[in-house]
């Protein structure tokens, strides 16, 4: 449109709007026009007079033509400062957009990055997706009307940055014309990008599919502007976390300068202190940078173009704090990504290729530990499964020694019984892999008993809990010495289990036989208690209540059929183990009736 088409437009519009304010008006005094014409984007408004509101979507989409562009970035700000909805939103990204496009080269980009940091607090503060992690086979699959309204609001938002990405990646390519600070832009304007990443699609389900969402196109978006104005994605996450680092190391020291101040009772400026700016500057978000590792390592986005310079070891090193970060995370799109992200980094590396000593490392020890926390925590079967599989595999990267050191380390932090119980299968399983390569001569396999068998046939401990509370772990226990005792005959012996029969059959399984006799004994006198009705009455007989706990709950606090229900369930365990604890007994037996020295 010509200027005249233009301004005979803006009169139509103004007339549409039954405005008092005139094409002059606009052109000079557009801080008081501009939230005027806005306060008409109400709710009301959208429903009922749709015309009003395409009218003002296209009158502020012509205002840039006839307003003096910094008055109008201004007024056009502020009613930023106060969008409450996807339209007024929308409906200022194109003007904010042209007038920024129209200003000097020397402060085009200080404007952007205004305009930028409050475009974006919209989109962080816009509700996420309900994240539904009770008991659920599988994740959001990214679609949905939430997700995709979420997606298209981010999608306007990188189009407003996308002339500006090509501006300053130009300026990138050349020796001349490149603004002051440019350097500066270029950090902020991608640093904007990974706010995106960070905050909503990392909330997202940004996993590569076909057709794509709209989420992951947006995610995708994402990576090529952010390739377009930097050169090296490692780098420019190592930078960042130096940044980080910097910001983090200044605030702190001018926290404690501040507090000498206050001890000492001087006053002093504080603003010529080395790196005062550097603190005001902002962090960047460390969930973003980790989306952005998931999304070139897992979901191989921009991997082409990623400097084929960095061995695996090195990307992983890099990586590992970003899947603890995300592990961490108490929602489940970010604990999918960490799980995803480790497994994609531990694939690089063949089996038995770390050695003991990479535990020595306390980053490597946060990231088992933030995986079996997941293991044992989530209640998305996908994420179980995925979470057991990456557990795994990142085991079996380690020699003998390490996935010893591993197990241990594992059994000492957690000491849920179910914990235990795996690691009781996991040393089983290594076990059986052992003899499996080795047969005879499995030196590997006897290591792994001789390490584990003080912890697993602890007397001790089985005299000190309740025997039902370590359910899981007994009969692990018992399931792993029937594996030997049928597995290894005791004219072969190879992983030492018959030298300690002896004391097994004396001390751990008579100990555990007469804790089950003695549970059964109480639960079967609660039963019948609960059938004389003198059991359910609240506050009566508490000392029977406090001597068994169903699932950590007093008997006493629950109803007559529950307290019905959980002594029946706990007399089903009981008889579980000791059917597998006088299974046990009679393959020892029948084992000692072939030859083995009484």
């Amino acid at each position: 449109m010509d200027e005249s088409a233009i301004t005979c437009r803006i009169s139509e519009l103004l007339l549409v709007l039954n405005s008092h304010h005139s094409l002059s008006d606009l052109a000079s005094d557009a801080l008081t026009v501009v939230p005027e014409l806005f306060s008409l984007l109400t709710d009301e408004n959208v429903v009922n007079q749709q015309e009003k509101v395409d009218a003002i979507m296209e009158l502020s989409d012509l205002l840039p033509n006839i307003c003096p562009p910094k008055e109008l970035i201004i007024a056009l700000l502020d009613q930023a400062d106060s969008f409450k909805d996807y339209v007024k939103f929308k409906a200022l990204l194109s003007p904010i957009q042209k007038s920024i496009q129209l200003l000097p080269l020397k402060s085009r980009f200080f404007s952007l990055d205004l305009a930028a940091d409050n475009l974006y607090e919209h989109l962080a503060s816009e509700p996420l997706p309900e994240d539904e992690t009770e008991l659920v086979e599988t994740l959001a699959l990214g679609t949905g009307k939430s997700a995709d309204n979420l997606s298209q609001t981010v999608l306007d938002f990188l189009k407003f940055l996308e002339p500006f990405v090509n501006d300053l990646s130009g300026f990138n390519k050349q020796s001349t014309g490149m603004p002051n600070n440019s350097k500066k832009h270029v950090r902020n304007l991608t640093v904007s990008f990974i706010k995106v990443l960070n905050r909503p699609l990392g909330y997202l389900n940004l996993s590569a599919a076909e057709p794509k969402t709209l989420c992951y196109l947006c995610a995708e978006c994402c990576m090529i502007s952010i390739s377009q104005l930097q050169s090296n994605f490692i780098k420019m996450i190592e930078e960042s976390l130096e940044h980080n680092e910097t910001v983090a190391r200044i605030v702190k020291q001018r926290k404690l300068l501040e507090e000498k101040q206050i001890l000492s009772g001087r006053s002093e400026d504080l603003d010529d202190f080395e790196g005062s700016k550097s603190c005001l500057e902002e962090l960047v978000p460390e969930i973003g940078l980790g989306v952005i590792a998931y999304l070139i390592f897992s979901q191989n986005l921009q991997f082409s173009s990623f400097p084929q310079v960095y061995t695996s070891y090195y990307i992983f090193s890099i990586c590992r704090r970003f899947i603890v970060l995300l592990l961490k995370s108490s929602h489940s799109q970010l604990v999918h990504k960490g799980l995803q992200l480790c497994s994609s980094s531990l694939e690089k590396f063949p089996v038995k290729s770390f050695d003991c000593q990479e535990l020595d490392c306390d980053e490597m020890k946060e990231l088992i530990k933030s995986l079996m926390h997941v293991v044992i925590s989530t209640k998305v079967k996908e994420l179980n499964v995925l979470a057991v599989t990456t557990f795994q595999k990142f085991l079996k990267l380690y020699d003998v020694d390490g996935r010893i050191i591993f197990l241990k380390f594992v059994s000492e932090t957690f000491h849920q019984s179910n914990v235990q119980a795996y690691i009781v299968t996991l040393v089983k399983n290594e076990m059986a892999d052992c003899m499996e390569q080795h047969g005879e001569n499995s030196d590997e396999a006897a290591i792994f008993l001789k390490k584990f068998f003080s912890q697993f046939f602890d007397t001790k401990l089985l005299i000190e809990k309740n025997v039902l509370d370590d359910g899981d772990k007994i009969l692990a226990t018992l399931n792993l010495l029937r594996f030997l005792v049928i597995r290894d005959r005791h004219d072969c012996n190879v992983t030492g289990i018959w030298n300690y029969i002896q004391a097994i059959q004396e001390n751990y399984m008579k100990t555990l036989r007469a804790n089950l006799k003695v549970m059964r004994s109480v639960i079967q006198e609660k039963i019948q208690r609960l059938k004389t009705g003198g059991l359910a009455a609240s506050g009566q007989n508490s000392e029977f209540a406090m001597d068994v706990k169903i699932k950590d709950q007093i008997l006493d606090d629950l109803t007559p059929e529950q307290q019905k229900d959980a002594l029946q369930s706990t007399c089903n365990n009981i008889d579980l183990i000791e059917s597998v604890l006088i299974r046990v007994e009679q393959l020892i037996d029948e084992e000692k009736s072939l030859g083995l020295p009484q």
